[in-house]
């Protein structure tokens, strides 16, 4: 199998990704396999090339383009888009490029039913699928753990005859990975609750395995290009937040606010809540967008009526998890631990809450040693996924307990982008705390590495800091993050870090509430 040759940095990722309006004949008989335990490739030749020769050419094509990108930790889950290849493949790419290199046994593919009524999930009783590149072995031994999980999941063999939505995924996987399996899942339209428990039993049936998610859906659909943008940003804001049920009340919401054409945010709306569920229980803590396009950007034919592409990958942290789930208390390495880091949460949450509701000022005590410690650190807080308050310091001014409470205090009233939090909306903040660890000077830009380096930049009086989240949240690479910096925070040239701006960089431990 042809495979890309240069070496990139490994990830798995989650994809959000759109059916873009089709002119194939889906009526066309498909093949029928020799064998009648595989399901046969179905949409060969008009969602993809049906020669292997052309389908290889295009994969390989779409992947090189592509740059790799460094992520803060490994994907345990991907959601990737399913139309025809003219349309989604290149985005598609960006999920499964970061693949390369990387070894799964089992893939566990989530996709929405387009043609027949599903009730829970349907897994498919075949023994392998094919594609013209191949066959891929069904892993039978979990699809048997998930029906004897009695979460919802059941096999139809219908439900998969003539379904898209996962088929095209094959190619990429057979390019970028070597020797796996493949447990393909169709879903109708379960709630929200049935999801959570779908997504629950998929994480523990998985436990333990070297497994990928991969969750197929197509964002919004069919509003005009510029206004189909904007939905999806909206989307992909609340899968960066990692709620959710959030999904489905967002819909609910755009669907009610009148934009013309909007028929659905996400087609696969139930494969990705079970992924993002999954997903959380699996480790991921992170969730980083990688790209985005839509229908009318890449075919103009079709911008009055399009529909929108997405990547995006749910991470797990590399070292054990440093959020409110994670650490070791009694770690030595200056990291704070799992109840150190919930008391710091606390006194954020208190202070927002004396302050906002009663106009007074918290004052918390602590005889932890580690807190009493001078750190710097930023507070930011988010509502429904959005930005709402983000203010630091990037030297220590005090025990990191007192800082903490003095930049949420200022986070949530002194931030210039934002008017100041009201009572009303302290039920939808999220607080997230980056302590961060001395700042040190870079003299080679080489040297900073996406996703583990904040990064400050000066010149002329000038300057700006972007946080270690901030580039893998947008899908920057380094170049691309340094421009934003320069540009965008500092008020200088783009090029300015390439023409004698003065680069330092730190490190940051990241913890957050799981829910607002």
């Amino acid at each position: 199998m042809t495979r890309l040759a240069p070496a990139v940095v490994l990830t798995v990722v989650l994809l959000a990704g759109a059916c873009a309006p089709r002119r194939e004949d889906l009526s066309r008989p498909r093949a029928v396999s020799s064998h009648p335990r595989v399901r046969s490739a179905a949409v060969a030749g008009q969602f993809y090339p049906a020669s292997a020769t052309e389908l290889q050419s295009a994969v390989d094509r779409h992947l090189a383009a592509t740059k790799p990108v460094t992520l803060p930790g490994p994907p345990v889950a991907l959601i990737v888009p399913h139309a025809g290849y003219e349309y989604s493949a290149a985005t598609a790419a960006h999920a499964y490029r970061t693949l390369v290199g990387r070894h799964y046994d089992t893939i566990v593919l989530l996709g929405p039913s387009h043609r027949v009524p599903v009730r829970g999930a349907a897994l498919s009783p075949a023994e392998a699928w094919q594609t013209p590149l191949g066959e891929v072995p069904v892993d039978r031994a979990l699809a048997a753990s998930l029906l004897d999980c009695r979460a919802g999941y059941a096999e139809d063999e219908l439900a998969h005859a003539e379904e898209h939505s996962l088929e095209v995924q094959l190619p990429f996987l057979q390019t970028v990975l070597d020797d796996f399996r493949i447990v393909p899942i169709v879903l109708g339209d379960p709630s929200p609750a049935e999801c959570r428990k779908l997504g629950e039993a998929l994480a523990a049936a998985v436990q333990g395995r070297k497994a990928l998610i991969v969750a197929s859906t197509d964002l919004a659909h069919y509003p005009p290009t510029e206004a189909c943008a904007e939905v999806d940003g909206t989307t992909l804001r609340t899968l960066l937040s990692g709620d959710a049920d959030r999904l489905f009340t967002e819909q609910e919401r755009m669907l009610a606010s009148g934009v013309p054409g909007l028929v659905c945010t996400l087609c696969g709306l139930a494969p990705v809540a079970v992924s993002m569920v999954a997903a959380k229980e699996l480790g991921a803590s992170r969730a980083v967008r990688l790209h985005y396009t839509n229908s009318g950007q890449v075919v103009r034919e079709t911008a009055d009526r399009s529909v929108g592409y997405a990547a995006v990958a749910f991470c797990r942290p590399e070292s054990p998890p440093t959020g409110v789930s994670g650490a070791d208390p009694g770690n030595t390495t200056g990291e704070l631990g799992r109840h150190q880091q919930e008391e710091l949460l606390h006194i954020a949450r208190r202070t927002l809450d004396a302050l906002i509701r009663t106009g007074k000022r918290f004052q918390p005590h602590t005889d932890d040693p580690a807190l009493r410690k001078p750190r710097a650190c930023f507070v930011t807080l988010t509502a429904h996924g959005q930005l709402r308050g983000c203010i630091g310091g990037l030297e220590p001014r005090g025990p990191i307990y007192l800082a903490v409470r003095d930049m949420a205090i200022a986070a949530a009233t002194e931030d210039p982008r934002f008017r100041p939090v009201e009572a009303a909306e302290l039920p939808s903040i999220r607080v997230e705390i980056s302590v961060l660890s001395p700042v040190r000077p870079v003299e080679d830009p080489e040297e900073i590495v996406v996703g583990k380096h904040g990064v400050i930049v000066r010149q002329g009086g000038r300057s700006g800091v972007f946080l270690p989240q901030v580039a893998p949240e947008q899908g920057w690479d380094r170049e691309t993050m340094l421009d934003h910096l320069c540009s965008d925070k500092a008020g200088l040239p783009a090029d300015a870090w390439r023409r004698g701006a003065q680069l330092s960089v730190f490190t940051a431990q990241v913890f957050g509430e799981e829910h607002p």
